[in-house]
């Protein structure tokens, strides 16, 4: 007598997936700073050209392309950035922000600011015209 056990498991579709990963990085808590002026038309470890003029910031672990939603955790202000960058290797801080990213969570004035990273899926960035080149 040959008995079969079969188990159903749903397929996950590319978008599920896509989203299980992201939720590997939970939320994270830390120092944001930015960028100075003389970084500007440098690459980044992306390959990208920097400018001070984009939502972009520096991560040591997140994978180039994810975009997180940095929130200032003194006055509650957030944007939504795009990580294309490395920080030093030996750097305490979780992000470097972009000029025009600091000036929005309003601490470009002060230099440094502790925040609040959320990872957002681009799926979602993109259905809210949330990308962040899109709104300056």
């Amino acid at each position: 007598m040959v008995v079969w056990v079969v188990m159903i498991v749903p397929a996950l579709s590319s978008g599920q997936q896509r989203l299980r990963k992201v939720n590997q990085h939970p939320v994270q808590y830390g120092i944001a700073s930015f960028y100075a002026n003389r970084f500007n038309g440098h690459k980044t470890a992306s390959g990208e050209i920097f400018s001070n003029r984009k939502f972009t910031a520096a991560h040591n672990s997140l994978p180039f392309g994810t975009y997180v939603k940095v929130t200032n955790r003194s006055n509650g202000k957030w944007v939504i950035v795009r990580i294309n960058d490395r920080l030093q290797y030996r750097s305490r801080r979780l992000l470097d922000l972009s000029q025009v990213a600091a000036k929005k969570l309003g601490f470009h004035h002060l230099g440094l600011a502790r925040v609040k990273l959320q990872v957002v899926p681009a799926a979602l960035v993109r259905y809210l015209d949330l990308e962040p080149e899109k709104n300056p």
